[in-house]
């Protein structure tokens, strides 16, 4: 597979408080998730702080710049796995994707605090979330062959 951090735009304004916004209306487990704290960074990469996915990803708050990642997951004759978003998701419901996205963390082990490196920071987050949304875990004893590709800032 292939790991792909990638970069959210860059934030419009400079405010990082809470928003407040009424997710009733959506999935609980969906709400939930945008609570997450995901890794707010500079066009650098140099880390700020923490905001939840759903200050991050609101228009009235930014976006905000923070960390980010794609896998791109081949079998052996070189298919991409796709996924189709579930309609339950708030952000891009129903959508086409990749095989996999989501953000690292904002922990010690998915900022790769304890390596000094963001990259296996970001690796350690898709393999959580390959597990989490396909049902994917690593192989005991071996590494998943993820593949860092570079930075993409958007």
């Amino acid at each position: 597979g292939l790991l792909v951090p990638q970069h959210a735009p860059l934030a419009r304004s400079g405010g990082l408080a809470a928003t407040s916004v009424d997710l009733s209306d959506y999935d609980a487990h969906q709400a939930t998730l945008m609570e997450e704290r995901v890794i707010l960074v500079t066009p650098e990469d140099d880390v700020l702080g923490p905001a939840s996915k759903l200050d991050t990803h609101l228009m009235s708050t930014g976006p905000l710049l923070h960390r980010a990642f794609s896998v791109f997951l081949f079998d052996e004759r070189h298919r991409l796995l796709l996924q189709r978003r579930a309609a339950a998701k708030i952000t891009f419901p129903s959508a086409w994707t990749n095989t996999c996205c989501s953000h690292p963390l904002f922990t010690p082990e998915e900022k790769g605090d304890d390596v000094g490196d963001a990259v296996v920071g970001a690796r350690r987050a898709a393999v959580r979330k390959l597990e989490q949304e396909l049902g994917l875990p690593e192989p005991q004893g071996r590494a998943l062959d993820l593949r860092y590709l570079g930075r993409i800032l958007y």
